[in-house]
């Protein structure tokens, strides 16, 4: 049997037995409610039969709404006769977290296992772990928890190519402070520090523009921990790497005044291509990060807790593999567009941009790492084709696509099993230019090959 169908067979496996193992555990709960036992009955039997993706993805919301079908957003933490706390009945405690918006149980079980499972932390560096209800309200988060404690005194160090929502958000809320900086230039970034002694620095760790940048942070860390002069916090979006970026390996330990924080959307890869809740995680090490708890119930960001429960169980193992698919795939198809892009001088196309590819900017060190992201980029030659030719260009690949009986899809985001093409930061307006964006699948390759020939008889047709 072919490899990649094995290990879609064994992820597949694991995301229905993780299910069912979650609502086995909730039973002796739910069992006592026989309307609830009746339906959780048979969901369990619609997992056994399930067979598609498509199926499981649908029954993670049912699965979700059952766990938390008999809880309470305000449980209670003491009755005289019936208690109202659900599954979570003699968990509760007064002023705690008897407000779900405040404190959630189901919440807290997710990010217990995602610091397990996903953050490399050398001893002695537990990370402090929280989940918000999406990506952006992750970063709204980090950014009060700053200002509210006085960490924000100074200048704003931001990537220029950082994901323009961050990059408009930040030059409101810190007005005539925010400095720009090339993240891909080592030495710009040492240079801006020096001069303007930031407080905090923003940095994407991939960033989802048509440059497609990637800062080297084995490099940065320790350069940055050897100019420093005040305390400055390093904030991370680390929504284009997952878990194949580790902060941690490459931080400086003994470096006082250097601070990390990282976050980053659920909705990309933790999901295992469901893409079935919005939500979004914070971590950080040490008491540095302790106050974005009070932060997060101030805000109000906590995710919901069938939002928590909706989550596959994190599995490093199955995700790491279903990554390394994705960069295979998003290589293979990159080497080949570039190459026919290229073959073809009236093409309104010039290449494509992948952090794989040799022709990418900083290759020499990219070359190196063991994922170089979900989605690569095909570059017009002119900024005024970009628009236009790229609608143009998703109309007449989902018609060839149609012609072709190949699964394709025109939507956002990236991190999904099958491959999707979008025109991105269209409404961006000056914080970034429009970018036509593939964002590979988990396919196997006689797939990926029949992708790869119909987008070039798209290009072919611009």
């Amino acid at each position: 049997m072919d490899q990649d169908l094995l290990e879609d067979i064994e992820e597949f496996a694991y995301l229905r037995s993780s299910a069912e193992r979650c609502l086995e555990r909730l039973r002796p709960h739910l069992a006592a409610h026989a309307n609830i036992d009746s339906i959780l009955n048979a969901t369990l039997e619609r997992y056994r039969t399930a067979t598609t993706h498509d199926e499981l993805r649908s029954l993670q919301g049912i699965t979700a709404a059952l766990m938390t079908a008999i809880d309470w957003q305000s449980p209670s933490f003491l009755h005289s006769i019936k208690s109202q706390a659900g599954t979570q009945a003699g968990r509760i405690v007064g002023t705690v977290n008897d407000y779900k918006r405040d404190q959630n149980l189901d919440a807290e079980e997710f990010e217990i296992a995602f610091a397990k499972e996903y953050i490399d932390a050398p001893l002695r560096m537990r990370p402090n772990v929280y989940a918000t209800v999406s990506g952006m309200a992750a970063f709204t988060t980090v950014i009060n928890f700053l200002q509210h404690n006085d960490k924000t005194d100074g200048a704003i160090l931001v990537g220029q190519n950082s994901y323009f929502e961050n990059k408009g958000l930040l030059k409101k809320t810190f007005p005539n402070r925010v400095r720009f900086v090339d993240e891909m230039n080592i030495e710009a970034i040492l240079e801006a520090v020096s001069e303007h002694k930031p407080s905090v620095i923003f940095l994407d760790t991939l960033c989802n523009t048509e440059t497609v940048a990637m800062p080297n942070l084995a490099e940065l860390f320790p350069a940055l921990a050897k100019i420093v002069k005040r305390h400055t916090y390093i904030v991370l979006d680390n929504s284009g790497m997952g878990p194949m970026c580790q902060p941690l390996k490459n931080f400086p330990r003994l470096c006082l005044k250097l601070h990390l924080i990282v976050f980053e959307s659920l909705n990309k890869f933790y999901q295992f291509g469901m893409d079935r809740v919005t939500g979004g995680i914070i971590w950080g090490v040490g008491n540095d990060t302790l106050g974005i708890t009070s932060m997060r119930t101030h805000l109000g960001t906590n995710i919901p807790d069938a939002s928590a429960r909706a989550m596959p169980e994190p599995n490093r193992k199955l995700l790491d593999r279903r990554m390394k698919r994705i960069d295979r795939n998003a290589q293979f198809m990159a080497e080949a567009l570039d190459s026919h892009i290229r073959s073809r001088s009236k093409s309104p196309l010039s290449h494509v941009t992948y952090p794989g590819l040799s022709s990418y900017q900083d290759y020499a060190w990219t070359k190196d790492l063991n994922f170089h992201g979900a989605f690569l980029v095909l570059n017009f030659k002119s900024p005024n084709q970009i628009v236009r030719c790229s609608k143009y260009f998703l109309s007449i690949t989902i018609e060839e696509a149609k012609k072709a009986d190949v699964e394709l899809v025109a939507g956002t985001s990236f991190g999904f099993n099958t491959t999707r093409v979008y025109l991105t930061a269209l409404k961006a307006q000056k914080d970034a230019t429009p970018f036509l964006r593939i964002s590979v699948g988990t396919e196997q390759l006689n797939e990926i090959q029949k992708l790869i020939e119909l987008f070039k008889r798209s290009i072919d047709r611009l």
